[in-house]
């Protein structure tokens, strides 16, 4: 069953924040390594956003926690056909969001964790069933794809991040006559 978004406020004393905030980081510390003391509420969270506004000689905190949408198939409806179920923004999102996540550990020389190359994998392969959004780039997107998830699996970040920038000039090319 997928969380719902989660909304905390609380006004504060000044002396109490560091303290909030300490409670907030070993909660987050919890849920991470997979520790049960009351972190589940944290657990999985896609986007944590946290504000502090000094109002009327008291500090006001709100903290707003988003959490993955519950995956949907990509493929197939009921009458067999390769269709999109998920909209093309939220695809073009989440595969904007996976590559730059990609791209970032093969720039510092780490290998990306077997999670973040199956987000890539599955919304790559989302993104091109869309009609009439960059057709005609679809087999060398395709290909690249294919490309990279080889050098991946040799495990050579080298190699890896040199296959995502051809993945990325596709990409650059694609957007620049379609968008």
């Amino acid at each position: 069953m997928p969380m719902k978004d989660l909304k905390i406020e609380r006004l504060l004393q000044e002396p109490e924040l560091p303290g909030f905030l300490k409670a907030l980081a070993e909660t987050i510390d919890s849920a991470s390594r997979g520790r049960n003391n009351g972190a589940d509420d944290l657990d999985g969270f896609s986007k944590l956003k946290f504000e502090a506004k000094r109002e009327f000689g008291q500090i006001f905190v709100t903290l707003k926690v988003k959490f993955p949408e519950a995956e949907a198939p990509s493929f197939a409806d009921l009458s067999g056909h390769d269709a999109p179920v998920m909209r093309y923004s939220t695809v073009k999102k989440r595969l904007k969001g996976s590559f730059k996540a990609v791209c970032h550990e093969l720039e510092a020389g780490r290998m990306p964790a077997a999670r973040t190359l199956e987000a890539f994998f599955a919304d790559a392969a989302a993104m091109v069933a869309f009609p009439d959004k960059g057709e005609s780039y679809y087999a060398d997107f395709t290909q690249a794809v294919h490309h990279f998830r080889q050098t991946v699996q040799q495990g050579n970040p080298v190699e890896a991040l040199a296959a995502a920038r051809l993945i990325d000039r596709i990409k650059v090319a694609c957007h620049a006559k379609y968008k």
